[in-house]
């Protein structure tokens, strides 16, 4: 599992459905809404979608503990997506037997590289999604060690 922060997910997520066809309800929203009126609507209509989607897909409910937990005791790996390609490197190493590079694509070119969101909603988007925010600190932490433990100078090298 790779988990991100809750703004560029979000920002991510519309620009994803944006370009998506169909007649899903988020889908005509994203089309005929900017990002900070789809983002409401969002909340008004589908608020499981923003607040805290990565812990509640683990453990059922919006709880750092709980997580953390089911992640220490089930998961093999969860990375953020900053490390995706260390990530890649570790799975095909565990599973493969060799450290592979990963090939990386550009799948985001309908996505700015920058916030486009404005800062109420920013704001409303990190108190919302303080669990995830707090699952995320703890991914990049316990990866952290991970990667060092496997490659031991990984973090003389990105000095």
């Amino acid at each position: 599992m790779t988990i991100r922060n809750p703004v560029d997910r979000i920002q991510s997520y519309y620009f994803e459905v944006k370009k998506s066809r169909g007649n899903k309800p988020i889908t005509l929203a994203a089309k005929k809404y900017n990002i900070d009126d789809w983002i409401k609507y969002l909340y008004d209509n589908r608020p499981f979608m923003l607040c805290n989607p990565y812990s509640s897909s683990i453990s059922g409910i919006q709880d750092f503990e709980i997580a953390r937990k089911i992640i220490d005791n089930e998961f093999y790996l969860v990375s953020p997506i900053e490390k995706i390609e260390e990530f890649y490197q570790i799975l095909t190493l565990k599973f493969f037997g060799k450290s592979d590079k990963l090939k990386t694509m550009n799948i985001g070119k309908f996505n700015p590289k920058k916030i486009i969101i404005n800062d109420k909603i920013i704001n409303e988007i990190k108190n919302t999604n303080k669990v995830d925010i707090n699952l995320k600190k703890y991914v990049e932490t316990e990866f952290e060690k991970v990667l060092v433990s496997i490659f031991p100078n990984t973090k003389q090298e990105r000095r």
